[in-house]
């Protein structure tokens, strides 16, 4: 290999790093984040069934598996909304509208950089020699300013959008899985076990102890090690699990209106 191509080869595996470092820090930054969302989305799905989130232990992974609930069910809501707003009438309006602002500002540009695409030598082409930055160090100073002034507006408004969402998007999350925890109940309130298509809901269970008696029966929440939460028709149930016991789905023919 030659000296050329061990530089090369160097660089290559210097730009891998550099990524690998850049993927790091990126996880290293937004995992916080999405714990605390995934954190508010499971605590509002507990509250939602009238259970504090605190009487269950719960992993890490639970916690993720949470955020990307609450990520789901807000990319579902925001595409949804675009598709409602963004009709054809209304996107073929923000098209034209872009194009004939981008003219504008094409040809405006252009007029007063080059006075003589005007016709004729009256008042206009005086004015737009005055404002002509490249014609007045003042002109072009006010320029610069007035652009230095936006883009640090610009970096103060995404400044504070970062920090509203920071804000808002955990609170989004515990509503939404309030909200969740509420259609799920009404769902087996209206249907029991059985959906539209009169198969059973995969989130009913049955709860048996050692002599196979059934102990209790309805929507599973939630459960640990020692204790179990389910929805029974009327009210959310905490049972603490016997010693010996087993959890099983209910039959379709079986499965009955609460």
């Amino acid at each position: 290999m030659t000296e050329n191509e061990k530089e090369i080869d160097g660089e290559k595996r210097t730009d891998k790093i550099s990524h690998i470092n850049l993927l790091i820090a990126f996880i290293a930054l937004i995992s916080p984040a999405a714990y605390i969302i995934g954190l508010a989305y499971h605590q509002g799905n507990m509250n939602g069934y009238g259970i504090d989130s605190s009487n269950f232990d719960y992993s890490i992974y639970d916690i993720y598996t949470s955020f990307y609930s609450a990520i789901n069910h807000l990319f579902s809501y925001l595409l949804v909304g675009l598709i409602n707003l963004f009709t054809v009438s209304a996107f073929l309006y923000l098209i034209l509208s872009f194009i004939t602002l981008s003219l504008v500002i094409f040809f405006s540009i252009k007029i007063i950089k080059n006075e003589s695409l005007l016709p004729g030598d009256g008042k206009i082409k005086k004015i737009l020699s005055i404002i002509n930055p490249s014609k007045n160090d003042y002109i072009k100073s006010l320029y610069l300013s007035g652009i230095i002034s936006y883009l640090v507006l610009f970096a103060v408004y995404i400044f504070l959008l970062f920090s509203l969402l920071w804000c808002l998007t955990p609170y989004y999350a515990y509503k939404t899985g309030e909200n969740v925890a509420h259609d799920k109940i009404n769902h087996f309130i209206k249907d029991g076990c059985k959906n539209i298509n009169d198969v059973y809901w995969p989130d009913c269970v049955d709860v048996y102890n050692s002599k196979n008696e059934l102990i209790l029966s309805g929507l599973f929440i939630t459960r640990d090690q020692s204790q179990i939460a389910i929805f029974d028709g009327k009210k959310t149930v905490l049972l603490k699990l016997p010693s010996d016991f087993s959890i099983s789905k209910p039959i379709k023919n079986n499965v009955t209106k609460n």
